[in-house]
């Protein structure tokens, strides 16, 4: 699956759960998508579960069987954007040399 076929599935993946979560979640009511631990020498760490089953839109039935995180998944969209970025750079912008000279430049 090429870069721009990844960071597509994820973009659509982030607006499911940001459509699922902004018109049928409310934190604290009957919902179980967080996590807290404390871990001691006074470090914690928290959860944030992103629901399997967007498509039912209720908090009521979501299920977090795949643990989800949406910190772990936030990163890893930005992730894939950075890579399409990076790509699209190295295709479209001139190379440069090792000394920093463009790559095909005649001035000296």
């Amino acid at each position: 699956m090429s870069s721009q076929c990844m960071l597509d599935s994820r973009i659509r993946e982030a607006k499911e759960f940001r459509d699922c979560i902004h018109h049928y979640f409310s934190p604290g009511v009957h919902t179980d998508f967080a996590d807290v631990q404390k871990l001691g020498l006074g470090f914690w760490t928290l959860t944030a579960w992103l629901p399997d089953n967007v498509e039912t839109r209720s908090a009521l039935h979501f299920r977090y069987a795949k643990e989800a995180d949406a910190l772990t998944f936030g990163w890893s969209l930005a992730n894939r954007t950075i890579e399409l970025f990076e790509k699209l750079a190295s295709t479209i912008a001139p190379a440069r040399d090792a000394g920093g000279a463009w790559v095909g430049d005649t001035a000296g």
